[in-house]
C-alpha cells in the first residue's frame, strides 16, 4: 500500500503527506454524497442522483443504483425524473410573472378567474400561494371521479368541504397549486406547463424540464415503492392528477439553472423575487422552516436555505435546496417512495460548509452487498495510463488491487462502485461506470489522488 500511495502522490505532484492540502468543499461534499447514497440504496432505494453546483458551475453530479432494476439499467447523472412538489416553486413563479405583467393581482379572489370557485369567493391568489386558503382536499374525491381535464379537477376542488376560514392558518394542500395551474391556463390560454416552458425553461436553458408525460416512455426512469416490504414497481400517474401541484419532470442540472436564475433576480421583478421567499407572519408549520410562495425558508447551521421537496406515490422523491449566501445548489433525486432524500441533501450541504466531519462511506453490510449494482467480477481488469498500471482481481468474494510495483491491497465495499482499503478506510478506489460497464478507476483519499485510469482489458 505504501508504494501505491507513493506512486499516486508522484503522479499528481503532491510533495509529501505532511504538506498535502485539506479536502476542498467539493471533495467533502462528494464523500458525503457517496455515503448518503450508499445508505439510501442499502435502505432499498433503487437509484439516486446527487448534484452539487456553485452558481451555474457543476461541481459534480453523481448517479448511483438503477433507473430500472429489472432491466439492470443504471441510473445516470442527467436522468430526467418527476420532481413532484418542487413543481410548486415553478408554478408560484409563473403566477408572480403574471402579477408583474399586470394580468393578475395577488389579492384577486380566485373566483374572478375560475368561476366554479364562486362558493369560495373570499379566497385570494395570495392565500393559494401561501397555502393559507383553507379550501378542502380533493384526493379522496378523485378516487370515484373520471378526470380528463383541468376543469374537471377544479370542479372536484370546488365541491370539497372547506378546512378553515381563508387566511386563518397554514395547511399544505396540493389543491392550492392545482388551482394556480388552472389560473395560469385561464389567463394565458396555454396549458400551465407549456406556459412555464415558454416563459422560463427556454430562457434559462432548461432543455430537460417539462410536464411529465402520461405513462413511462421507453428508456425512462422507473418508479418504485418500498414501505417495509419488497420493493414494488409503480406506474406513472397521469399529468391531469398531479398537475401544477407536482407534475413536472426535470434533471439535477436543470434544477440548478433554475435556482440561480430565480433567486438571482433574472426571472421576476424585485418585488416578485422577494415575494417568493417572504413567509407570512404566522405559524407556517412547514417543518424546519416557514412557507413563502413555493419556497420554504429556513437556516442550516447559519446558512440561509431556500428549498422545496417533493414526493409521489408513483415512486419518486426529490429535494432542491439553494443557499443564496453561498451560491450553492444541492439536488437529490430518487426513484423510490417513501424514502426521504432531505437528510442526504443536508448532509452534503453541511459537508460543503465544513460544519460536520466527513466520514468515508460505511462498509456495506451483507444485506446491502446483496443489492450491489454490479457483481465483483465486473470490476476486475487492467487499468492503465502513462506510468500507472493497476490490476483488479476477484478471489474469495473480494477484490484485490495490485499496483505497478507489485504491491497488493485488499479492498472492501464502501458504497456504490466504491471500495476502500481493508487497512485504511480513507483510501478509496472509485470505479466509473457507463451503460453498465466499468470504464475507469480513480484513487481518492484525504492524502492522495490520481487522475482517471482507463480500463484497457477486462481480465487481469
Amino acid at each position: 500500500m505504501t508504494s501505491l500511495r507513493a506512486l499516486v502522490l508522484a503522479v499528481v505532484l503532491i510533495p509529501s503527506l505532511a504538506g498535502a492540502q485539506a479536502l476542498t468543499p467539493a471533495e467533502r461534499a462528494r464523500h458525503a454524497a457517496d455515503s448518503a447514497a450508499a445508505a439510501l440504496i442499502a435502505d432499498s432505494v433503487a437509484g439516486v442522483v446527487i448534484g452539487v453546483f456553485r452558481g451555474t458551475t457543476r461541481e459534480f453530479t453523481s448517479a448511483y443504483g438503477y433507473a430500472d432494476v429489472a432491466a439492470r439499467r443504471r441510473m445516470t447523472a442527467d436522468a430526467e425524473m418527476p420532481i413532484a412538489s418542487i413543481t410548486k416553486q415553478f408554478v408560484a413563479a409563473g403566477v408572480l410573472a403574471l402579477v408583474d405583467e399586470g394580468r393578475v393581482n395577488l389579492d384577486d379572489q380566485i373566483a374572478k378567474h375560475l368561476p366554479p370557485m364562486s362558493a369560495h369567493g373570499n379566497v385570494t391568489v395570495r392565500q393559494l400561494l401561501h397555502q393559507t386558503s383553507g379550501i378542502g382536499r380533493y384526493e379522496s374525491a378523485i378516487q370515484t371521479r373520471l378526470l380528463s381535464s383541468t376543469d374537471d379537477v377544479v370542479q372536484v376542488i370546488a365541491e370539497a368541504p372547506v378546512e378553515f376560514q381563508p387566511g386563518e392558518r397554514f395547511s399544505y394542500n396540493n389543491a392550492n397549486y392545482l388551482l394556480l395551474g388552472a389560473l395560469i391556463e385561464r389567463v394565458t390560454g396555454q396549458r400551465w406547463d407549456e406556459y412555464l416552458g415558454a416563459r422560463f425553461f427556454a430562457r434559462v436553458g432548461m432543455a430537460h424540464t417539462r410536464g411529465c408525460p402520461d405513462g413511462a416512455e421507453p428508456g425512462s426512469v422507473v418508479g418504485y415503492m418500498s414501505a417495509g416490504g419488497p420493493r414494488v414497481r409503480r406506474a406513472r400517474l397521469p399529468l391531469v392528477l398531479t398537475g401544477a401541484s407536482g407534475g413536472l419532470c426535470s434533471t439535477a442540472a436543470d434544477l440548478a439553472r433554475w435556482s440561480v436564475a430565480l433567486h438571482g433576480g433574472e426571472l421576476l421583478s424585485p418585488a416578485g423575487t422577494a415575494a417568493m421567499i417572504t413567509p407570512l407572519p404566522l405559524p407556517a408549520q412547514a417543518g424546519a422552516g416557514a412557507y413563502a410562495m413555493g419556497t420554504v425558508v429556513s437556516m442550516l447551521d447559519g446558512h440561509r436555505e431556500l428549498w422545496h421537496n417533493g414526493a409521489l406515490s408513483s415512486g419518486f422523491h426529490s429535494m432542491l435546496a439553494y443557499y443564496p449566501d453561498d451560491s450553492l445548489t444541492v439536488v437529490v433525486l430518487t426513484n423510490t417512495f417513501p424514502k426521504r432524500p432531505e437528510p442526504a441533501a443536508r448532509a452534503v450541504a453541511r459537508a460543503w460548509f465544513g460544519v460536520q466531519p466527513v466520514a468515508a462511506p460505511a462498509v456495506a453490510s451483507h444485506a446491502a452487498a446483496a443489492q450491489s449494482p454490479l457483481p465483483l467480477a465486473a470490476y476486475a481488469g487492467v487499468y492503465s495510463v502513462g506510468p500507472l498500471r493497476f490490476t483488479v482481481s476477484v478471489a474469495n468474494d473480494a477484490l484485490t488491487l495490485v499496483d505497478p510495483n507489485g504491491s497488493s491491497m485488499a479492498l472492501q465495499s464502501a458504497g456504490v462502485h466504491t471500495f476502500a482499503s481493508v487497512r485504511d478506510s480513507t483510501f478509496k478506489v472509485l470505479f466509473d461506470v457507463t451503460d453498465g460497464r466499468v470504464t475507469q478507476l480513480r484513487i481518492d483519499s484525504p492524502r492522495a489522488k490520481a487522475p482517471p485510469v482507463p480500463r484497457v482489458a477486462d481480465t487481469p
